[in-house]
């Protein structure tokens, strides 16, 4: 069962307009964790900000109480807008009052006209245990030097931690999310120098669960932390043939 990602300016907002919401995938785990709303501006941050947001079982048309954790977070620019399921409930025995979202339901995340009149609509598959592996990821590489290196996943990632993960040697990136946060595109102002480059991440990264590859989310007490799973591939750019 899956519904399409649906965006909708329902009204026109007081401040800036939303340009998109994270994941944008429409099928997200039951223990996912953290949505991201996008604005076109600085917006305003309302004392009783959460009274203008609601989570809806569109499955029992019921709005779901209690399903916020109820402080504001913002980029510096207060420009993203971090909106986190209470944490206390969506991991596991915590005894916070059960899972905020119920697998097989469809829901919908309603932004009144308050901040930007916004609703992203989705589904809930099961929970996700299973931390990120770098060593399923794959590579395109660039086969010029103005050509886009992707690295491609087998799921989707946290979106705010992507833009920060990999590096080129010392070059400046600019990094485009790719389709669903399942990939990246990677590219240098004045395209990739000539000889060998490597590509490595450098960050953390999380999945729609905020299980990393060095760490899971509902790590037990009493166990370790897993070691650091590099992601390393080397590759040679060439100049242009003229």
């Amino acid at each position: 069962m899956s519904l399409l990602l649906s965006l909708f300016l329902l009204a026109p907002a007081l401040a800036g307009e939303v340009v998109a919401i994270y994941p944008s995938t429409d099928v997200l785990p039951q223990n996912h964790l953290r949505f991201y709303v996008d604005f076109s501006e600085r917006m305003p941050s309302p004392r009783d900000l959460f009274a203008h947001l609601s989570l809806v079982d569109e499955t029992t048309g019921e709005t779901v109480e209690g399903a916020f954790a109820e402080t504001p977070i913002w980029n510096r620019a207060r420009t993203r807008l971090t909106v986190l399921l209470h944490p206390g409930r969506q991991k596991t025995d915590v005894g916070f009052g059960g899972k905020v979202l119920e697998v097989g339901h469809a829901y919908t995340l309603r932004i009144d006209e308050t901040l930007a009149a916004t609703e992203k609509r989705f589904t809930v598959g099961p929970m996700d245990r299973i931390q990120p592996d770098p060593e399923t990821w794959s590579t395109q590489l660039p086969e010029g030097p103005e050509d886009p290196l992707v690295v491609f996943f087998d799921e989707p990632l946290d979106a705010s931690y992507l833009p920060y993960a990999f590096e080129v040697g010392d070059l400046p990136l600019d990094v485009a999310l790719g389709h669903e946060e399942r990939s990246v595109r990677l590219t240098t102002p004045g395209g990739w120098p000539a000889g060998e480059l490597d590509l490595r991440r450098v960050e953390t990264v999380e999945d729609l669960a905020a299980n990393s590859p060095e760490r899971a989310f509902e790590r037990r007490a009493g166990t370790s932390v897993s070691k650091p799973m590099p992601f390393e591939v080397r590759f040679t750019s060439s100049l242009p043939t003229r």
